[in-house]
């Protein structure tokens, strides 16, 4: 450094390296005022880092069942869990359990439930097979008498998940439900967001749909298209009642047109849940839209997802994107909060808290879904109070 330039104050320097280029150019006013609102917008709405809880952990050996698509999508969160050791898989022995057995260093396959069940060492389970078949395979995996997380739906009517819940009962163990939009990072810090609103006077859910450009790409099989409410729809209808309640009375009218393949079905339903607070439900399928839409409003504002990863907070001052944690961008939104909660509440000896869908909370979705849509499908359900 030369005699002169030691004499130079700090900004005369900064100036002059801005001047040689050396530096950038200072913010103006406009870019300095956009950074505050930026910044003060990005503060608005609570966040927070999803992490594991530091410190030593029991080994926890998990059963796997089902080695599918999102199967693997399980399997890739909870190798990356800390002491979580996927001990066993059960499959049907397709090419996928192989890739999957050396993928994540499963050293015991079984094609037979009888010896996989058998392995007494396997703290859990998780199933994640078809829905054809998830009554009968969660069924009996629950009456081995340990916990077990199995994929949406339970069953394929209510009936089939109150024989779960009971079959847990008898058991002596628990089944939780992969509800997994509970755990969406926006979902958590909208409702975060919520609270500061005053309190909450409705809701709005609207869930498009699109059925027939669904049933033209074939694929899923066609008894599965016959249940497609239960299969896409729950989704929404569960987050519903996660964020609002059980209401007192439910009125709804479905027109399935059944005949037509469900080209352009519509449900229409008001969720009263008492002193003036109401959620209105709108399914119109075969229109444009996301997943799901769901609105939730308070006095001072509003809370709106538009699920996996959009979610915005409005208020009288402005509206504020809800942040989304990196987890819910590095794995299927919403599965690694999940399976890191459900794996928690095994290692503790205890049963899940909120927001896990245990089996009793996941039977009143069903139940709410068989009511919306009326009945079996082809039959149109009349605007009628089901308490």
């Amino acid at each position: 450094m030369s005699m002169a330039t030691s004499f130079l104050s700090a900004k005369t320097k900064t100036a002059l390296k801005r001047k040689l280029g050396l530096l950038p150019p200072p913010p103006t006013k406009a870019e300095k005022k956009a950074a505050a609102r930026a910044s003060r917008r990005a503060a608005r709405v609570p966040r927070w880092a999803r992490s594991e809880q530091p410190g030593p952990k029991r080994l926890v050996k998990v059963g796997m069942v089902g080695a599918g698509e999102y199967g693997r999508q399980h399997l890739r969160v909870l190798s990356s869990l800390d002491q979580v050791e996927i001990a066993a898989l059960l499959t049907t022995g397709g090419p996928s359990a192989a890739e999957a057995a050396s993928a994540h260093g499963i050293e015991r396959v079984f094609s037979d439930a009888g010896e996989f069940l058998a392995q007494d060492d396997l703290d859990c389970f998780v199933v994640v097979v078809p829905m054809a078949a998830m009554a009968d395979v969660a069924a009996r995996v629950l009456a081995a008498g340990r916990p077990v997380l199995l994929e949406k739906p339970a069953g394929l009517a209510a009936e089939d998940t109150a024989r779960l819940a009971r079959t847990a009962e008898q058991a002596g163990t628990w089944g939780m439900v992969a509800m997994n939009r509970r755990f969406y990072s926006i979902v958590d810090h909208g409702l975060a967001a919520l609270a500061d609103l005053g309190p909450i006077r409705g809701a709005i859910l609207e869930i498009p749909g699109r059925i027939t450009e669904d049933r033209l790409s074939a694929r899923l099989p066609e008894w599965e298209y016959d249940r497609y409410y239960l299969r896409n729809s729950i989704h929404g209808v569960d987050l519903l009642r996660y964020v609002m309640g059980d209401a007192r009375t439910v009125h709804s009218h479905a027109w399935q047109n059944a005949a037509s393949g469900n080209r352009a079905a519509s449900f229409a339903v008001v969720h009263d849940y008492g002193a003036g607070v109401v959620a209105v439900q709108l399914d119109l399928w075969d229109t444009h839209g996301p997943e799901f839409r769901l609105k939730v409003i308070a006095e001072q504002g509003w809370v709106e997802w538009e699920p996996p990863l959009d979610g915005t907070l409005v208020d009288r001052k402005g509206s504020y994107p809800i942040p989304v944690d990196p987890v819910d961008t590095e794995y299927r939104p919403g599965l690694w909060s999940q399976d890191l909660h459900f794996i928690d509440a095994v290692r503790a000896g205890r049963r899940p808290t909120s927001p896990a869908s245990m089996l009793p909370d996941a039977l009143r979705t069903m139940t709410l879904i068989d009511r919306i849509v009326g009945g079996p499908v082809g039959s149109d359900a009349s605007l009628s109070p089901i308490g």
